[in-house]
């Protein structure tokens, strides 16, 4: 009998695995957003409600969003007929978070620092960032914010020496309307709505881990130009996370999905085997 497998390598065969499983049944979906632990009460309630509601979701896997760079996944929900559209951020990391991230202090001055899971999860701020601020009517695209650009570049070392853009017109008119299809929404109203999440390969959240000075320079960072900005603020508490094995132990069927089960062995596999050991391993941005 003739027969045919896909099998994914490294993170991107297991997040492969998981959207494939979550398309099959929007239920699976909506359970998978419940058990997204954000740090701001607020956050966890919106989400928890949409979710209940949930009846259209869109997942775009790995979209280039030109000089923002690509993200794991950007996913798009709807609740009810026209209820409320919430924009997800989400990367994927086949490890723990603390061995995922970089240190903000050295930023982009390090090597790779937009591969850690920090320094992505800054960059989706950023793009998000000029998509609140983006005139479809404009030629030039989606351009960063001037404020942002600047403030990147001081917290965080960005040399890149102007604010960041997206010219392409076909990735416009897919993820950037599908993101905001209402121009005369407000800068924060679409802010409100945008959630930035870690998936990584811990047991408990690591956001909310024992304060430290390492783990503080290791979060997130939302480039402001002034302490206290309401955005960045906000985006910190819409900042969230769930570990791949309480996504095995709430997501009924998961572990014995024939895609996920190929890709496991590849990407968690040596984590969870030195983690036996006794041995975190090397870090690194995979």
């Amino acid at each position: 009998m003739s027969q045919q497998r896909f099998i994914g390598f490294s993170k991107a065969g297991l997040l492969n695995a998981l959207v494939h499983f979550l398309t099959r049944d929007i239920k699976l979906t909506r359970k998978f957003l419940r058990g997204l632990e954000f740090q701001g009460a607020e956050a966890n309630l919106l989400v928890r409600q949409v979710a209940k509601e949930l009846s259209e979701c869109t997942f775009f896997v790995e979209p280039g969003l030109g000089e923002f760079g690509i993200p794991d996944l950007v996913i798009v929900a709807r609740a009810g007929e026209a209820g409320r559209r919430l924009v997800f951020f989400v990367e994927v990391k086949a490890k723990s978070y603390m061995d995922s991230a970089a240190s903000n202090s050295k930023g982009f001055r390090g090597r790779n620092f937009g591969s850690f899971i920090n320094g992505q999860l800054s960059m989706r701020y950023r793009f998000a960032r000029a998509v609140a601020q983006w005139d479809a009517r404009s030629i030039s695209g989606i351009a960063e914010p001037h404020e942002v650009a600047s403030a990147s570049a001081r917290l965080l070392g960005d040399d890149f020496g102007r604010g960041r853009r997206l010219r392409k017109p076909e990735v416009l008119k897919g993820i950037g309307q599908a993101m905001r299809p209402d121009f005369s929404q407000s800068e924060g109203e679409f802010l409100d709505r945008t959630f930035f999440v870690a998936v990584t390969e811990d047991s408990a959240n690591p956001l909310k881990g024992p304060d430290s000075e390492v783990l503080r320079d290791h979060l997130p960072c939302y480039p402001a130009a002034i302490d206290g900005d309401r955005f960045a603020a906000g985006a910190i508490a819409r900042t969230g996370w769930c570990g791949w094995p309480d996504l095995e132990s709430h997501l009924e069927g998961l572990t014995g999905d024939q895609e996920y089960k190929l890709a496991l062995p590849l990407s968690l596999g040596p984590v969870r085997a030195r983690a036996k050991r006794g041995s975190t391993g090397h870090r690194s941005p995979g």
